[in-house]
Formats: C-alpha cells, structure tokens, sequence
C-alpha cells in the first residue's frame, strides 16, 4: 500500500551534487520554470509550488557554483551527493520523524538503481 506523500519544504538544504563548493551553503530551494518554493516527500519526490512533481533522481540542480555553461550548470546529483545533503538537512528529521527520513532513504535507494529524465532546480 502506498503511503500519502507528507511534503516539506525543501530548505537550509545543501547542494546535493558531489564535490560541489555549494554543497558547503544550505539554500532555500525553487523550481526554475516558476521561482516557487520546492518540497520533498518521504516517497521520494519533488515538487514545486506550481504543480511540478517528480522523482528526486528526475531533477537537476544549479545552485549557482556549476559555472554558467548550459552542460554544467544543470547537474543530477548521484546518490552519494543527495545522501551527504540529506544527512545535514536535520530539520526534515525533527519535522517529519524518523520514519519519514527513513522512507525517503529508502526509496532513494530504489530510484537509483534505475535512472530517468530530469527536471531543474535553482
């Protein structure tokens, strides 16, 4: 049984692409196409204030430190970059729970196992 998306904002959240300089700064994150806030669910998708929704391995990410080249500047972050962000995004775990956080490790263990398209962050 699928369980009900619990949506949090996605914010003070470090760039999640490996070696990124961003990934020292946490940001406040918004969807490209519209500048609306973004939020993160336990079941391990993105979404956007305007209705833009998908899995986590299906977004890019600019936070600004890729360089300004179209090739560089949009980045899918692999799993070890989006996990080291997560472990320092701690109010996602006094927020939802650990349940949450545990269900988001979970099904970003199962999306990359198996890549997609891609959406864009900035």
């Amino acid at each position: 049984m699928a369980t009900r998306d619990v949506w949090l904002p996605l914010s003070s959240f470090k760039c999640p692409v490996n070696g990124c300089p961003g990934s020292l700064f946490p940001k406040n994150w918004v969807c490209e196409m519209d500048r609306t806030d973004m939020f993160i669910s336990q079941n391990g998708t993105l979404c956007c204030g305007a209705g833009h929704i998908g899995r986590i391995i299906d977004w890019k990410f600019d936070c600004g430190s890729h360089g300004d080249h179209s090739v560089r500047r949009w980045q899918t972050p692999d799993l070890q970059g989006f996990t080291f962000a997560l472990s320092h995004a701690t109010q996602l775990t006094c927020s939802a729970g650990a349940t949450w956080f545990s269900s988001l490790v979970v099904q970003l263990g199962s999306q990359y196992e198996n890549n997609g398209s891609t959406y864009i962050l900035q």
